[in-house]
């Protein structure tokens, strides 16, 4: 993961966390997720950023927990959701996240913060996590071009 990345999110957990509550909910997403994640299945949210998405998974039946490359958003998500697992792991590497071990994997955008050599050690790593017959929604946001960082910093 790119380092610099990992330090705006950090730095920036708490007004990060307030644009994401704000922001209407991705309804789109949610459909998604709701037609192809296996019902009541055991799932992982990789990059989950302050919990949004891990508390409306486990309040539609998808026992969720949830990873970030931000000790600063994982802060975040476990004083707005205690009630449900966060964890600091670190694509594509994930150390402490066990394979084999998930009926569905989300990682929404969150792949076009790697550096474009890590970008196929971190989609294996996401098929790792899942049981045979798992799910994986994966999604990431395209620059025109070389990979560039945005106003705030991040790859």
């Amino acid at each position: 993961m790119d380092s610099m990345t990992i330090e705006t999110y950090t730095s920036g957990a708490a007004s990060y966390a307030a644009e994401w509550a704000n922001q209407p909910a991705p309804d789109d997403l949610y459909v998604r997720l709701a037609q192809y994640f296996r019902p009541q299945g055991r799932t992982v949210d990789i990059g989950c950023g302050s919990g949004r998405d891990v508390a409306w998974l486990n309040a539609h039946g998808y026992r969720t927990s949830g990873y970030d490359a931000s000790e600063g958003l994982i802060a975040k998500a476990a004083t707005e959701y205690p009630q449900y697992a966060f964890g600091v792991a670190t694509l594509p590497a994930l150390k402490g996240v066990a394979a084999a071990s998930f009926d569905n994997v989300l990682c929404e955008t969150v792949i076009m913060h790697l550096p474009v050599a890590q970008i196929g050690a971190a989609c294996r790593r996401l098929v790792e996590l899942l049981k045979p017959g798992g799910v994986l929604y994966l999604s990431w946001r395209v620059t025109d071009g070389d990979s560039a960082r945005d106003s705030a910093g991040r790859l």
